[in-house]
């Protein structure tokens, strides 16, 4: 019996090196689980700015048909195409707030048209790398938009109450017409800015994390060499 279990018995750097190798493996694992966690963040991200900004130019188009029409149709499509970008809206604030609400960011997110699954990951990303050189400028063009969706939630209002109480005329549809023309004109230059730095941000954080995952690999090799 004895014999037997010397037979069996592994020598002892063997051990060392299986516990070695695991090690490796592992925290080869996890950096590359953190990296696909971040680019599916980055992804999605990328999605919301899509849906971001076909919302808002939906609603521009659905406001512009409601104040020539005054069709209560135009007015409801202009409310769902706005709850978009609001959400977005709504949802940064939160994050912005000296103790970040992840709930309501969650909500906001949500009301922005991005998939549930997709948000937690979503507000990690943004509480980490807001302020960084990847992100930071996407951000801020993101900033930029609230003065024009806060603008154009306005004018809608103010046209919404105007065709209620009957109070429009060939004047007064020019003068919105010529509002609602003026939030587009500025509101298309920054959607535009927001989706191409988002697209640099993402670009950097995918490279960023190949160079990571390959010196991390290199150096286990060397390790474990």
């Amino acid at each position: 019996m004895l014999q037997l279990w010397r037979t069996l018995r592994a020598p002892p750097g063997l051990f060392r090196t299986v516990w070695l190798f695991t090690v490796i493996v592992l925290f080869q694992a996890f950096v590359a689980g953190i990296s696909m966690e971040t680019l599916s963040s980055v992804r999605a991200y990328v999605v919301g700015e899509s849906l971001w900004s076909k919302a808002q130019a939906d609603a521009i188009y659905s406001l512009s048909r409601y104040a020539e029409t005054g069709e209560d149709n135009y007015y409801r499509r202009y409310q769902s195409a706005i709850a978009v970008p609001l959400g977005g809206r709504n949802a940064r604030l939160a994050l912005e707030q000296p103790v970040p609400d992840p709930k309501l960011a969650f909500q906001g997110l949500l009301q922005g048209g991005n998939h549930a699954e997709d948000i937690p990951g979503m507000i990690w990303l943004f509480r980490r790398f807001s302020d960084t050189s990847y992100l930071a400028p996407a951000i801020q063009s993101w900033r930029d938009t609230a003065a024009v969706i806060q603008k154009l939630v306005d004018t809608a209002d103010s046209i919404h109450r105007d065709r209620q109480a009957g109070r429009v005329g060939p004047i007064w549809l020019a003068s919105r017409r010529s509002q609602i023309d003026s939030i587009s004109e500025r509101a298309t230059p920054l959607a535009v800015a927001f989706s191409e730095r988002l697209g640099v941000g993402s670009r950097a954080i995918q490279r960023l994390l190949l160079i990571v995952n390959l010196l991390t690999a290199a150096l286990l090799i060397l390790l474990g060499t």
